[in-house]
């Protein structure tokens, strides 16, 4: 983590280009206000290449998946969970019954 800091708070161009400030003893950080932007695997993978490249280490390419299909996955295993140790037919006896 970083922090943002204007470091000319009295220049209005600041602003619109400001300057993020790393602090801590590690320097080999990468860092983006694009929310979002890790979510497809290939930028991920791409990114943890660099780092490893930098660190001298090779890492196998495996499969990646995007954030949404990585969510699916989830997803269908809580819903296999739920169905295994919850009686579904009564859940839905009882949304039936109060009309939702």
């Amino acid at each position: 983590m970083g922090e943002s800091v204007f470091l000319d708070n009295e220049n209005t161009e600041a602003l619109s280009n400001p300057r993020v400030i790393i602090s801590g003893s590690n320097k080999n950080v990468y860092g983006t206000y694009v929310h979002g932007i890790f979510d497809k695997g290939n930028i991920a993978e791409t990114v943890i290449q660099t780092l490893a490249k930098c660190k001298g280490i090779t890492i196998q390419q495996g499969e990646i998946d995007d954030y949404q299909s990585f969510k699916e996955k989830q997803y269908d295993k809580l819903a296999d969970t739920l169905r295994e140790y919850l009686n579904m037919e009564e859940i839905y006896g009882m949304l039936r019954d109060a009309n939702i």
